[in-house]
């Protein structure tokens, strides 16, 4: 399993994309959400002409909105191979909407196939490409699937927004690295984010985890890059690394 880290800043960054991964396993590429900033520096990417698939946790603007922009830039490149889009039920209207709007007023011959997930069914486990996914709910603003990514040799799991629930924290237990929100070094009791006292009460149980922290405020990156520091189980995602799993 390969991944690139696309963008790592939150909705209001100043010099980071809005937060993205793509992840690649035997030559299947699945981009995991596109905000409006991230599709600029995906472009310096040499894999975004070839992805296969886009999974998105939740639908705020700085997870979403980039959808137009990847699709209009597909159409107006001759792309023909179907993109697949996975998303939870109950996303896909305003999904389509963002499609629509990228194929606007020059629509040509390219497809998109919706691939709705239910987690009432199969035990709430289902598949993206080669990969065998399962999610679990964050406690954010609007509603945030978080996911488990198991490849060949693998598990990665990614929170997209909002604090990790008991549930989601199995999830990341049997993950070899795990992508987490975390939006400041501290917030009160109820925020829908995560922050860097939740991560080290994970990293500390997970010891065999490796933690990748993203989507952390301008204001906080200092503090939270020298509270990294201390464990070594916890790391800050760099925009623009690939990492190689193995």
């Amino acid at each position: 399993m390969q991944i690139h880290i696309i963008g790592t800043g939150d909705a209001y960054a100043s010099s980071r994309a809005n937060s993205a991964i793509v992840v690649v396993e035997q030559d299947f590429k699945l981009l995991i959400d596109c905000g409006p900033t991230a599709c600029h520096q995906l472009w310096s990417n040499p894999v975004w002409p070839h992805l296969d698939a886009v999974y998105f946790t939740h639908l705020h603007p700085d997870h979403a909105l980039g959808l137009t922009s990847l699709i209009n830039r597909f159409n107006s490149s001759g792309r023909r191979r179907k993109l697949q889009i996975y998303c939870h039920k109950g996303k896909e209207q305003r999904l389509q909407q963002l499609v629509e709007y990228g194929f606007w007023s020059d629509r040509k011959n390219y497809q998109v196939e919706f691939i709705l997930i239910d987690p009432e069914t199969e035990n709430g486990s289902f598949e993206i490409g080669p990969l065998q996914c399962q999610s679990e709910e964050t406690f954010h603003g609007v509603t945030n699937h978080s996911i488990q990514l198991q490849g060949s040799n693998t598990r990665l799991f990614y929170s997209g927004d909002g604090a990790i629930t008991p549930a989601g924290s199995k999830l990341v237990e049997s993950c070899d690295i795990a992508f987490i929100e975390c939006q400041a070094m501290s917030l009160a009791q109820g925020a829908g984010h995560s922050d860097f006292a939740k991560v080290k009460q994970l990293a500390n149980s997970m010891p065999n985890v490796e933690f990748m922290l993203y989507h952390i405020a301008d204001s906080e990156i200092t503090a939270m890059s020298q509270a990294a520091c201390e464990y070594v189980n916890i790391n800050i995602a760099i925009q623009g690394e690939s990492l190689k799993l193995k």
